[in-house]
């Protein structure tokens, strides 16, 4: 714990001193000058002289237990970094807004320092990293953070998912309000900036709502080819809104799109189907079958030859020119990610989808479903882009050569339901990283095109589909426990907002 001496250190030197006479762990180093809280902690990482070095802020409180259970993880784990839950205390010693984490999310990371309280680290890592600057003073430790992504794998930073962590609330300080701190802001936003330049990312990194959350706009200059694939039955009027929103707004370059008639009868339809052709860049492939989402898409994506396919529902509608750019962008940044979701808005402005958390109690949940548009949800969740299990493809956007290295949707089993989410847990497992891009928003009127699963052999059917994904993933440790998701919380319909029974935690 950094002491920095400031109007009052005179009357904190003695009794810190006093403490350091009786235990020998303890040791006081007094400063001659302010250096701020970089050049303070800096100061006493040099003198570290143990395995781990915890870092603490001399106004809030530890768990009686935090180190002990943060070494133990650390010797279990051989992780290098490790960080546990955390919550606030205010004046009146009252505990409130607990912080809990998912796992290591380095795309969630980038958009604000989740990690934060409290953090240890072992000291040969902190050595690679190097000494705190001045220039981050208020966000020293994302940039401290940011930069140990720089030295350690992903293996080697490990979540300890309980509160040992106490973080004080007082007037003026960041845990009540960060806007107050504009240069913790503009820090924030410099070191994000920097750790990608580093990386040699092209990107624009800036603050969200004026506050310690951060955007980033991916800005490569390529442009992969991209196919988007739609399929349709009858329903003119959607079909056609959900195509010209496409070719009306999107200003990326390098996109086709095959629409996939499956068995539509209207004239106006099979009149829509021969006039849209003529566009160059729209193709239409016709499947007379039962409806089977997966091996319409299966069927698309064997005719396309792009870098990157989209599954789009023909009753999704985007609106923001850059949307594409948006997903490509995502995909592009990271060799490793494989898929990247959209933020899915009802037409009334409340969120459908902002990722999707898995686990057996049903099978999967849209993350925030029905919180309005204007909220930031769980900790920054629908602000930021995060690595996420699974997303939906009603808009979802899958490198090509990923897509058939896990062999597509399964059209014999999952023909209609679950069929994205296994897709995105063969995803996962096979190394690959999914992403929900907040920044990509785009309109579902759900199920608009085939109506509800009210009947009865739609209800057997989505049983068995239900007991397929239980049986093929429920072992699974993605499925067992989603890292993307706080361990706390019931994986039901309104996620993060009932508490697991602790007698039900492992």
């Amino acid at each position: 714990m950094p002491f920095q001496p400031i109007r009052k250190a005179l009357f904190f030197e003695v009794p810190i001193n006093n403490f350091a006479k009786f235990d020998p762990r303890i040791k006081c180093i007094t400063l001659k000058k302010n250096v701020g809280i970089a050049g303070a902690t800096t100061v006493a990482m040099d003198a570290a002289k143990g395995q781990y070095v915890a870092f603490f802020d001399h106004d809030d409180l530890l768990v009686d237990v935090a180190i002990e259970v943060m070494v133990r993880a650390a010797h279990e784990t051989g992780a290098k970094l490790i960080y546990s839950d955390e919550d606030k205390i205010d004046q009146a010693g009252y505990y409130l807004e607990p912080n809990l984490k998912p796992d290591f999310n380095y795309r969630y990371l980038l958009g604000c320092n989740y990690i934060c309280h409290l953090t240890m680290v072992d000291v040969a890592t902190m050595r690679k990293i190097g000494h705190l600057t001045s220039d981050y003073n208020g966000a020293q430790d994302h940039d401290f953070v940011l930069k140990a992504t720089e030295v350690l794998s992903p293996s080697e930073i490990f979540h300890v998912p309980e509160i040992l962590y106490h973080w004080r609330k007082t007037p003026n300080s960041t845990a009540v309000d960060v806007s107050q701190k504009t240069y913790a802001i503009n820090a924030g936003v410099k070191c994000v900036a920097d750790h990608l330049k580093r990386q040699k990312i092209a990107s624009k990194v800036s603050s969200i709502r004026g506050l310690t959350l951060y955007g980033v706009e991916w800005t490569s200059r390529t442009q992969p080819s991209v196919t988007i694939i739609i399929p349709f039955k009858d329903q003119l009027d959607t079909t056609l809104t959900c195509v010209k929103n496409i070719l009306k707004h999107t200003v990326y370059k390098n996109y086709n799109i095959i629409l996939i008639d499956n068995w539509s009868v209207r004239d106006e339809t099979l009149d829509f189907i021969k006039k849209i052709q003529e566009n160059k860049n729209v193709s239409v492939i016709t499947v007379e079958e039962p409806f089977n989402f997966s091996r319409l898409n299966n069927i698309a994506v064997a005719q396309a030859t792009s870098d990157y396919v989209v599954f789009m529902n023909n009753d999704v509608f985007v609106e923001d020119p850059k949307w594409l750019h948006r997903m490509v962008g995502e995909a592009q940044a990271f060799k490793d990610v494989g898929a990247v979701g959209a933020k899915l808005l009802y037409p009334n402005d409340t969120i459908q989808h902002a990722g999707v958390v898995v686990g057996p109690a049903g099978v999967a949940a849209h993350i925030h479903r029905g919180d309005p548009l204007s909220e930031y949800g769980y900790i920054g969740r629908t602000m930021l882009s995060h690595e996420v299990t699974a997303v939906t493809a009603a808009l979802m956007l899958v490198r090509r050569t990923v897509f058939d290295e896990v062999g597509g949707f399964d059209e014999e089993a999952l023909k209609v339901a679950f069929n994205d989410v296994d897709l995105c847990l063969k995803i996962r497992r096979a190394g690959y990283r999914i992403i929900f891009s907040a920044e990509t928003i785009a309109y579902h009127h759900e199920s608009l095109s085939r109506g509800t699963d009210d009947k009865p052999e739609h209800e057997t059917r989505f049983f068995l589909e239900t007991q397929t994904m239980l049986e093929r993933w429920s072992s699974d440790p993605l499925f067992e426990r989603d890292p993307s998701y706080p361990r706390y919380f019931t994986v039901d319909q309104q996620t993060f907002f009932n508490l697991v029974d602790p007698e039900d935690l492992p």
